[in-house]
């Protein structure tokens, strides 16, 4: 199954390495789900992740955080969204990439558990981690 996963889901992975997040990024190291990214994406999550607050709060070496964000490419798929022209905008214009992704990827679901996404979940299909992982990664 292809999925975009929110940058917000992959940094909730590293500060609880037992939850939904969490149990949805390693579903994606572990090859059961196949990930839809983009280039807009992949700086978002080394720029949210260098943030010295950041930094301090998930306790990783630098080491570990450029293996983790090193993993996450090496497993996405990359969908250019350049020129992709949304039928509709964000709330939260910044959240637009994410948007562009699902549509540009074919993706089966959006993952997120930002507000300005699920709203847009009657037109799309966008989750929350904890429906998701209780819909299709439950034991």
């Amino acid at each position: 199954m292809l999925v975009v996963i929110d940058t917000n889901v992959f940094i909730s992975a590293i500060f609880k390495f037992a939850g939904n997040p969490a149990n949805i990024v390693t579903n994606v190291f572990n090859g059961n789900l196949a990930l839809a990214l983009s280039y807009q994406q992949i700086m978002e999550i080394k720029n949210t992740l260098s943030y010295p607050k950041i930094k301090k709060l998930i306790r990783l070496t630098d080491t570990e955080l450029a293996d983790y964000i090193a993993e996450i490419e090496l497993l996405g798929r990359i969908y250019d969204i350049t020129n992709l022209i949304l039928p509709v905008e964000c709330r939260d214009k910044k959240d637009n990439y994410l948007l562009a992704t699902l549509i540009a990827s074919d993706a089966e679901y959006l993952i997120t558990g930002d507000k300005d996404l699920l709203c847009l979940a009657d037109k799309y299909p966008i989750v929350a981690p904890a429906n998701f992982v209780d819909k299709y990664l439950q034991l």
